[in-house]
């Protein structure tokens, strides 16, 4: 199987690889083997997003003020969107889970149930500022779980 080739994914449509230029690059550039963490992910939970940018020419790249060595020029990575903090949450907590799976760690099965707990019950608040440590809480009169940025 070629690794730069995004097949069909159950939760994915090809169009979100795409460059949001329009160039017609993205959907055989994109890493397989990146892209199916990512619908594992997806699949997890009922968590709503969407791609923001995925892969990137050079052209859009430059234009978005991408790094020079961006993972989007290689098909490997990918900008999530997210309407809120708890679904910033979930997609972190499920693309965690995804990877236990891929691992071998975890059952498909019992990630989605660990996205389903994690969604239902979760307490626990993670703030990330642009600093070199992580906020952690359980707040009682604050929305969670939750993950947010400061």
């Amino acid at each position: 199987m070629n690794s730069r080739t995004a097949l069909s994914h159950r939760y994915f449509q090809p169009w979100e690889w795409a460059c949001r230029d329009r160039c017609g690059g993205g959907v055989n550039e994109m890493n397989y083997d990146f892209t199916r963490r990512l619908d594992l992910s997806r699949g997890l939970g009922e968590t709503l997003y969407r791609v923001r940018s995925a892969y990137r020419c050079l052209a859009h790249n430059k234009a978005v003020h991408g790094v020079s060595n961006s993972a989007h020029l290689l098909g490997d990575a990918a900008d999530i969107e997210t309407l809120n903090g708890r679904a910033r949450f979930m997609v972190v907590a499920q693309t965690i889970l995804a990877e236990l799976v891929i691992l071998g760690f975890l059952a498909p099965g019992q990630a989605r149930y660990y996205a389903e707990v994690l969604e239902g019950q979760g307490q626990i608040r993670i703030g990330i500022p642009n600093k070199d440590f992580v906020h952690l809480d359980i707040h009682p009169d604050k929305p969670a779980p939750w993950l947010f940025t400061y």
